[in-house]
């Protein structure tokens, strides 16, 4: 979704195969972490790249308002295929992703507040029937200038995703970046130095893990700069 894609919370490479890797080797099960059948002491050894794919995908919009207020509606479509995962099919070995996503989001550029609603639909089907799936988000964001040159930034994405066929054991899906995400934070920061900015943001997460239907959440506090070099 145009404006939070950068605001997404992602457990990527060595950090998420430092957690599966740990699971396995103390025999922790999923009961603490959704419905998800696996039981990680009886994989073993994971393979983390099982995952690795390449993708292929366009994008398109059309927008209508003005510089203050416009509304946009748009779709794309991405391929993707996954070399070191199976499809169960000897004809067709390997996995394969079709992706359609459509939405539409409002924006409004307000003397004093910027603010963004968006809806977004996200459709996966496979050549094999494990991760095919459906979601739907829906997000808001609002910023706001407040005295003493601070600026107040509010956003909260919450998205359900639903698997179309139910199955009795694990799934192993990008789940990181499965438009899977719910997310909301507060951020509160100002201007440091003329290039530099600084904010303390307090925020929740629930997004699912590498798993399907296994989710984790989280809730922190940060500290963040933001550098913009000079010229």
């Amino acid at each position: 979704m145009q404006g939070s894609s950068g605001h997404i919370f992602r457990l990527r490479g060595a950090w998420r195969g430092a957690l599966l890797a740990l699971l396995a080797l103390t025999g922790c099960d999923d009961n603490a972490v959704g419905p998800g059948t696996l039981r990680f002491g009886q994989l073993g050894e994971i393979s983390v790249d099982l995952l690795d794919r390449s993708a292929v995908g366009l994008v398109a919009g059309a927008r209508w308002g003005s510089n203050r207020s416009s509304v946009r509606f748009f779709g794309g479509l991405r391929w993707s295929e996954y070399k070191r995962l199976s499809s169960n099919d000897p004809t067709d070995p390997f996995r394969r992703d079709r992706t359609v996503r459509t939405g539409i989001d409002w924006t409004h550029l307000g003397e004093s507040v910027f603010a963004q609603i968006g809806l977004e639909g996200t459709i996966n089907r496979s050549n094999g029937n494990r991760p095919e799936y459906d979601a739907l988000s829906a997000s808001a964001l609002v910023t706001t200038p407040l005295p003493k040159q601070l600026t107040l930034n509010l956003f909260v994405l919450l998205t359900g995703k639903s698997y179309v066929h139910e199955i009795d054991f694990a799934r192993l899906v990008p789940g990181e970046e499965a438009d899977n995400a719910s997310i909301a934070y507060v951020e509160v920061g100002r201007p440091i130095a003329p290039n530099l900015n600084g904010a303390v943001r307090v925020g929740w997460t629930r997004a699912e893990i590498d798993i399907g239907n296994a989710y984790y959440e989280r809730v922190g506090i940060s500290i963040r700069l933001n550098y913009r070099p000079m010229g």
